[in-house]
């Protein structure tokens, strides 16, 4: 099937729009990293950035994390940062996140 350019052009601004925005929000994640990385605070970075922050409730590793698309994957990585280790930068499908656990819960029966 051929489709003219009239009929495309809608759907090739909205990608490109997507994919920009991606880009730029990408950039401001690596940018919050690079300077967490060099000792500075996450939360005192992000809030000069604006960029949000969101902290959860605990959560099992087996769990669902509200408002996190993967959060299976979102749990794995959490699961593995000692406290206070900062992640890599993930995308766990409805965009970047870099994770730092505060604090963590021994399981109980």
């Amino acid at each position: 099937m051929i489709v003219t350019f009239d009929e495309a052009k809608d759907k090739i601004r909205s990608k490109l729009i997507n994919e920009g925005a991606r880009t730029l929000a990408y950039d401001d994640a690596e940018s919050l990293f690079d300077n967490v990385f060099e000792g500075d605070s996450l939360a005192e970075i992000a809030g000069e950035k604006k960029i949000r922050l969101q902290s959860t409730d605990f959560f099992k590793a087996d769990g669902t994390v509200n408002g996190i698309e993967k959060h299976e994957e979102f749990a794995s990585v959490a699961f593995g940062l000692s406290d206070m280790e900062i992640s890599d930068i993930h995308d766990f499908g409805d965009g970047y996140y870099i994770l730092q656990v505060i604090e963590k819960k021994a399981a109980k029966i």
